[in-house]
């Protein structure tokens, strides 16, 4: 059973930078339905099972950190990445030295709806694969021309990124990971390659990347105002969280100004 969730929480979310002031900002501390992004994760995979958190911070780190510092019920670890600014794949790597066994790997500003775990219910890893959950109905993503785009041989990924003319499916953001990810990202970095993609890329050539279909879930990529003004319409449909959580006072830093936000609407 899978019992241990990294979290990629280390990117500065520029595309919001319009609308909050800076030194305030987190985007993994946006809230939606009234709480943050990044506790909508937690306690969606909680209900899955998992119970060890890995996450990885970078630009205003601190604000994760006042934020978690009283979440006594959590087994949570922060682990900073200064090197944020660089592409995402070195943030996972920074989760290696506290991985030994398969992993979920998530996106701090990627929602889902809970069903979309329990695809994962039979899937079982070798030792040298990895798993990414995929979107076939490519018509229904929010901002297409932004997502990451899978080509597929089968089931297996031929070729991932954001540019690709011809695919099959779109990341979600969710992946069953065994430490091969790791290998596979250290040797993307050899040729310069940084990204969590690149990463991807390497496993596909050797044919231990792996695919499945989410079916009717429901998944965003909450990477924009519009996007995330668009979570809060859908949030009842969609994204409510599995189990109760217990109240938390919610500390300053979390809180985070709004200055403005556009709207749209579902």
């Amino acid at each position: 059973m899978i019992r241990t969730a990294v979290i990629i929480a280390a990117g500065n979310g520029s595309r919001f930078k319009e609308f909050y002031r800076p030194e305030d900002f987190s985007k993994p501390l946006l809230k939606v339905g009234g709480r943050t992004l990044i506790d909508r994760i937690i306690s969606t995979v909680q209900g899955y099972g998992i119970d060890r958190f890995i996450v990885i911070t970078g630009f205003n780190h601190h604000l994760l950190e006042a934020h978690f510092s009283d979440r006594h019920d959590l087994d949570i670890q922060l682990v900073y990445n200064p090197d944020w600014q660089k592409p995402n794949g070195l943030s996972v790597l920074h989760a290696a030295p506290y991985i030994e066994e398969p992993f979920l790997l998530l996106m701090a500003d990627h929602l889902f709806n809970p069903s979309i775990l329990h695809r994962l219910d039979d899937v079982e890893l070798d030792h040298d694969e990895a798993l990414l959950l995929v979107d076939h109905h490519i018509e229904a993503v929010y901002d297409l021309d932004d997502a990451t785009k899978v080509k597929l041989n089968g089931r297996l990924i031929a070729d991932i990124g954001k540019d690709l003319s011809v695919y099959d499916a779109i990341d979600t953001g969710i992946f069953l990971c065994t430490p091969a990810i790791f290998t596979a990202l250290h040797c993307a970095s050899a040729q310069g390659k940084y990204s969590l993609s690149d990463g991807v890329r390497q496993l596909a050539s050797l044919g231990r990347m792996r695919t499945l279909d989410i079916l009717a879930g429901y998944w965003q990529d909450v990477d924009t105002p519009e996007a995330l003004a668009l979570a809060e319409a859908r949030l009842h449909l969609f994204l409510e969280p599995t189990i109760p959580q217990p109240e938390f006072e919610t500390s300053p830093v979390s809180a985070i100004p709004l200055v403005s936000r556009p709207s749209l609407s579902a």
